[in-house]
């Protein structure tokens, strides 16, 4: 099997590419392991807020949803700021216990803490209070995960020079994020719904996950102090100026920015609908939220080292558009998903959005370190986590402007907010959910193939820059 993959990476890339010193390859599987499991928490957190908050703010507090999206989204106005400079902040110190791990380690506190407080809030005289408490924690809770998760993405790009050992690295990642998804996604709701699905509920689990988040990422801190970390030196310190000149010259991760950016913004869309269309269109609530989350991500768990063997050797570009493509077509389909629909049907729906969520996760997360040394090979400045920031940013944003846009919605739909648990929706309400639970994620997965095709960093590519630095793109070098 070996022999045959190797085979058709020579096929693809040509001969056998010829290393510079220090060239660092295939990785150990502790090491894989111990980074991927700091997924889980960033993947809680994601899902968490995605999901549960605006659907909390709203159902729970009594919050009115254009109110509770612009919390969200002043949160990303806020990590304009914090992305950048935490990025900075993590290329640049120096610690015995190296560059990242550090701010690994209080991202993690922060992360855990936050999420507790966010669901147990205090008793507050107005709404106003109230919408400021919020807006005051949920700041802190990405703030725990930028200063986690920008260092922790940063590490593949300096762990392994190889275009193919970071797909699987990826893996590990996504195959994390998909047991997240059975302990927090889909345990999350379904205990919600058996302690009663109150504010009470809420409060007690997101006790216990911010627990499990904050373990699983401090683990991660500690697996990884024996991971490759490129020296920093003074030449890699960078102006305001160089910062953007830096992002203006590398078109390959422009290109996958603006591919992750539309693909999220889907995500923030279709996670912000996500709960209401379980309670008021499938009339399944949490439970059937648990149910649809339980099953992707155990398909989807099964189905990462699939993806991952079927791109070793070809370009990342089209198995990526294979699992965008499906991903569309299963969005549509909940559109004509109705509370009828048996549970066999809702299961197979839901393990090939899975599927398909594996691969696009596992593809697009490995073609960030290949951008990183794109810049790192024609410059020679190691600015890692200066990309990692702006893609977090990038992809929070599109996370934030999902519940922005989609709480306006609802609220000029005419969707009631309460603190009773579910009540009858006007059909106006209803479409609007059903737009957000489908057609609109649909339409931005369309549109992201575009930045795809336009994508054009191969694994030949990379290769020859290895080999030859200079002779690839030298005006850039130069400039920066």
């Amino acid at each position: 099997m070996a022999a045959a993959e190797s085979g058709q990476a020579r096929a693809v890339a040509g001969a056998p590419p010829q290393h510079p010193p220090g060239y660092v390859g295939k990785l150990p599987l502790s090491l894989k392991a111990g980074w991927g499991v700091g997924s889980m928490g960033c993947l809680g957190m994601l899902f968490i807020v995605n999901v549960f908050v605006l659907y909390f703010l709203v159902n729970h507090l009594g919050m009115d949803p254009a109110l509770a999206g612009l919390i969200l989204f002043i949160t990303r106005i806020y990590d304009v700021f914090s992305d950048p400079m935490i990025g900075f902040l993590s290329d640049t110190t120096r610690s015995r216990w190296g560059r990242r791990r550090p701010w690994m380690a209080l991202g993690a506190f922060m992360s855990g803490l936050a999420l507790i407080l966010t669901f147990n809030v205090p008793a507050l005289a107005s709404m106003n209070a109230l919408a400021l408490y919020q807006l005051i924690v949920l700041i802190a809770y990405f703030t725990g995960y930028t200063l986690f998760y920008v260092p922790f993405m940063a590490m593949p790009a300096e762990m392994t020079d190889d275009y193919n050992e970071r797909t699987s690295i990826m893996s590990w990642r996504v195959g994390y994020s998909n047991f997240a998804g059975i302990l927090i996604a889909a345990g999350m709701p379904a205990l919600i719904d058996y302690l009663g699905a109150d504010r009470r509920a809420y409060g007690i689990v997101a006790l216990l996950v911010g627990i499990l988040i904050g373990a699983t990422m401090m683990t991660t801190v500690l697996l990884t102090r024996r991971a490759r970390e490129l020296p920093s030196s003074q030449q890699d310190r960078y102006s305001v100026r160089e910062y953007f000149r830096a992002l203006a010259n590398n078109r390959p991760f422009l290109t996958l920015a603006a591919l992750k950016g539309t693909l999220y913004l889907g995500v923030g869309v279709n996670g912000s609908a996500l709960l209401f269309f379980m309670t008021y269109v499938l009339e399944r609530g949490e439970q059937g939220l648990a149910l649809s989350t339980l099953a992707g991500n155990i398909a989807g768990l099964c189905t990462v080292p699939l993806w991952a063997y079927f791109s070793r050797g070809r370009d990342k570009r089209w198995v990526y558009l294979i699992a965008i493509i499906g991903s569309g077509l299963m969005l549509i389909s909940w559109a004509f998903a109705t509370p009828t629909e048996g549970n066999l049907i809702f299961i197979i729906r839901s393990c090939f959005i899975g599927i398909f969520s594996a691969g696009g996760l596992t593809i697009g997360f490995s073609m960030l370190p290949d951008t990183i040394e794109y810049d790192r090979i024609r410059t020679g400045k190691v600015r890692t986590a200066l990309y990692t920031g702006v893609l977090g940013f990038v992809e929070k944003t599109g996370f934030a402007l999902g519940p922005l846009l989609m709480g306006f919605y609802f609220s000029a739909a005419g969707l009631v907010e309460t603190t009773l648990g579910a009540v009858e929706q006007p059909d106006s309400a209803i479409t609007a959910i059903v737009y957000g639970k489908a057609w609109i994620p649909a339409t931005l997965q369309a549109l992201a193939l575009f930045w795809l095709v336009s994508y054009r960093l191969t694994e030949k590519q990379l290769a020859d820059m290895r080999v030859a630095p200079g002779a690839i793109d030298a005006p850039a070098a130069a400039r920066d």
